[in-house]
C-alpha cells in the first residue's frame, strides 16, 4: 500500500497537492502438490509414500479444462478431427472467479472479453493515457473560456460605444436645454411682475 499518485480532482479544490493511497494486488493461483518417494529410494518402505507437500502454481489439476459446448444444441464442439474443443483452464478460472464475485454480491464486476488479444497497459502507458484524456479536457475548458473573454471584449466594446454615443448626444442637447431653462425662467416668474398694474382712471368695465 503506498501513495505515489497525487489526486487531482481533491488537490484542486483544496488548493494544496492530496496523496490518496492504494493497493496493488498480485496473486498466483496454487494448489498443494504431493511429491511422493520414488521407485529410486532405497528405503523401499517409503516408496509410494508422501515426501513432501508444497505449492505449486496452479494448472488443470485444480481448474481443469472444460468441454466447449455448442450455443444451439449444447453439444461438445469437436475438431475437423474429430477430437473434443476444450476451453483452457484459465479461461474456467475466469469464469468461475466471476461467477462467484457476482453471487458474493459485486453486480458492478466485469468479465474479460473471451478469446481477447488484448494486452494490458503498463502503470506508465495507463497513466499517459490519462494524461492525454485531461489535456484534451483542459483545452475544451481553454477554448471555452477563451470564447467567453472574446464574447464579453465584444460586450465591452459595445457598452463603451453605446456611451459615447450618448455622450455625444447630450453635449449637442446641452445648448438646447440652457436655452428651455432660460425660456422657463422667464415665464416662471410672479404675475404681477408680468402684468401691469391698472391705472387709476380705468374702471371696471374698462
Amino acid at each position: 500500500m503506498h501513495a505515489d499518485e497525487r489526486n487531482r480532482a481533491m488537490s484542486e479544490a483544496l488548493g494544496q497537492d492530496v496523496y490518496h493511497y492504494h493497493l496493488h494486488v498480485v496473486y498466483v493461483p496454487v494448489v498443494e502438490k504431493q511429491i511422493r518417494w520414488s521407485k529410486r529410494c532405497k528405503d523401499k518402505s517409503l516408496i509410494g509414500k508422501v515426501k513432501e507437500t508444497v505449492m505449486q502454481v496452479s494448472m488443470s489439476k485444480k481448474w481443469a479444462s472444460k468441454l466447449v459446448l455448442d450455443e444451439v444444441t449444447g453439444e461438445p464442439l469437436k475438431t475437423a478431427k474429430g477430437k473434443p474443443v476444450l476451453k483452457k483452464s484459465y479461461s474456467v478460472l475466469q469464469d468461475d472467479f466471476f461467477q462467484y464475485m457476482r453471487e458474493a454480491g459485486y453486480a458492478d464486476v466485469e468479465r474479460g472479453e473471451r478469446g481477447s488479444s488484448e494486452e494490458h497497459l503498463t502503470v506508465t502507458q495507463f497513466k499517459v493515457e490519462r494524461e492525454q484524456v485531461r489535456l484534451v479536457e483542459l483545452q475544451t475548458e481553454k477554448s471555452e473560456v477563451q470564447a467567453e473573454i472574446s464574447q464579453l471584449r465584444t460586450d465591452k466594446a459595445e457598452a463603451e460605444k453605446a456611451a459615447k454615443e450618448a455622450k455625444t448626444e447630450l453635449r449637442l442637447l446641452a445648448p438646447k436645454l440652457k436655452s428651455m431653462e432660460k425660456l422657463a425662467a422667464e415665464y416662471s416668474s410672479e404675475p404681477e411682475d408680468l402684468l401691469p398694474l391698472p391705472d387709476r382712471m380705468e374702471s371696471a368695465k374698462s
